[in-house]
């Protein structure tokens, strides 16, 4: 990690999520994170590693054809 770690609420405004959804994704060890006492803290470069990883594609099937 060499820039400063990123808190919940930073991850959760990155990725237009809720910041208890990312305590409850970090909780459960799918986001990862590292926790110091009861503060949690995120590295960038291991948020972005682990959003390509769970990258999904569509396949655009289900778009209306109009």
């Amino acid at each position: 990690m060499t820039k400063a770690p990123l808190t919940a609420a930073q991850v959760a405004k990155r990725f237009q999520v809720s910041k208890s959804h990312v305590y409850i994704m970090a909780k459960k060890g799918k986001l990862p994170s590292v926790q110091f006492g009861r503060v949690i803290r995120f590295d960038g470069e291991e948020i972005v590693a682990f959003i390509r990883a769970h990258k999904t594609f569509t396949t655009g099937e289900s778009s209306r054809h109009g």
